[in-house]
Parts: C-alpha cells; structure tokens; sequence
C-alpha cells in the first residue's frame, strides 16, 4: 500500500498484521459484563472449531473461562498450550504458565501456584510472576524472600503488542513501594522502613504507604512525626484509615 503525491509514490505504508482487543468495560455493570464474556465465549469456540490448535485463540478462551470461574476448563486449555510446545512465540507460554499459577491461587493450591511461576521464570522473568511469588511469600510471613521478590518488579509498563506476554506485566511505582516498605515494617526494620520511604518522591507515595510511615515513627516513638504522616495519610484517604490510640 502506498501514498500518493500528484502520480508519485511517496511513502509506503507498513499493513498492520496482528492486533488485539482492549475492553474498556470497567464501570460497566456486572450482569453486562457476564453477557459480554459469554458471548465472546462462544465466539472462540466457533473459530476453535475450525482450527483446535491455534494457541492465541486457547489463551483468550482460557482467560475468559477464567473470568466466569470455569477453572477446569480454563486449565485444560492452558495444560494444551504449554504441551504444545510451540516455540515461534515464548511469551504465551509465560502468559499460560502465570495464568495456571493465578488459577492455582485462587482454588487455594499455592504449591502448585509457586511451581508453575517458577517454570515461567525459566522461560522468561515477568513482573507477574515476581508479584505472586513475593505476595504467597508475604502471606506465609516470609519477608525477606518477599521483599527479594518485590524488588524486581518493573513498574515501566509496555503496551506494544509484540513486546507483551498476554498480560501486560508492570507495576505501579506507589504499590512498589507499599510492600517494600510493608516487608521492612514486618522485618522490624523501623528506621530503615522511615529512611526507605522518605528517600522516595513523595508523588509515588500512596495513603498506605504513609500510614506504615506513622507506625514506624510510632514504634521509635516520634509522636508528633506520626500524627504528622497519620494526618497526611487520612487526608489522601480518608475511608480505609483505622487509627491507633496514641
């Protein structure tokens, strides 16, 4: 395809080849959603009909089965990719891989949700995989992996569909910190959680994160600093506070 100026060719213009499916459906109803999903559901399985192996189309069918709550059907599909070992494209394979993982999480099986992220870092290291790892290891009050985990976490996000995994794989810089700071605070760390935060912008700062901030001031007991990033914190958020008795 090309442009033309006055009879002349003046730039040839690229065909765009592959593309995907941004659903802006957040501040819709439910009930609408649930319809949506379905209905894109059955869509994918009529193409599936036609050819069973195409990976991309298994992967959006096992997202939106997920999505429903169909978890062994999602499974089943995801099982299919990876034993197909279809090398032309790695990042499905993560994308599977986590997506197990998540599944696995959900229905309260975390060995095998650590099992199969670590099998996703094998392939390729994701701040997906990074995130889950670190919150099963918060969970479980290991905080020294969990803050080895969270350290890695890529808050640059990377929509540009050939560089994506089939999940857009970034963190935001304020949840970052949170649960680095979080693990310092639960490690007993209290001067170095206080140094970690302020050494931070104060925009990537968020009303949890100056909320661990006045509880370590608390604990080495500057009083006044931690009314101080108290108020700060509940003026940022005023809903989910639950203030201490000081």
């Amino acid at each position: 395809m090309s442009v033309t100026n006055k009879g002349k060719i003046t730039q040839d213009i690229p065909v765009l080849k592959s593309a995907y499916i941004k659903h802006n459906i957040h501040n819709q109803k439910k009930e609408f959603v649930d319809q949506k999903q379905k209905y894109y559901l059955s869509l994918i399985k009529k193409e599936l009909a036609i050819n069973s192996n195409n990976t991309w189309l298994l992967f959006q069918k096992a997202k939106t089965n997920f999505y429903l709550n169909n978890f062994d059907e999602a499974l089943i599909d995801l099982t299919k990719i990876i034993n197909l070992k279809n090398i032309d494209d790695k990042k499905i394979f993560v994308g599977s891989y986590i997506l197990c993982a998540l599944i696995f999480l959900t229905i309260n099986k975390n060995e095998l949700a650590i099992e199969y992220l670590n099998k996703s870092l094998q392939i390729k290291k994701s701040t997906a995989a990074y995130l889950f790892l670190g919150d099963i290891s918060f969970k479980n009050k290991d905080y020294k992996s969990a803050m080895t985990y969270y350290l890695k976490l890529s808050t640059k996000a990377n929509f540009l569909y050939k560089d994506n995994m089939f999940l857009v794989s970034y963190i935001e810089n304020s949840e970052k910190i949170y649960k680095i700071s979080s693990c310092l605070l639960c490690l007993n760390l209290n001067i170095i959680t206080v140094i970690y935060i302020l050494l931070q912008k104060k925009k990537h700062l968020s009303a949890s994160t100056f909320y661990l901030l006045s509880i370590s001031f608390y604990k080495i007991k500057r009083i006044s600093l931690s009314k101080k990033y108290l108020n700060i914190s509940k003026q940022l958020d005023p809903l989910w506070i639950n203030e201490f008795n000081y």
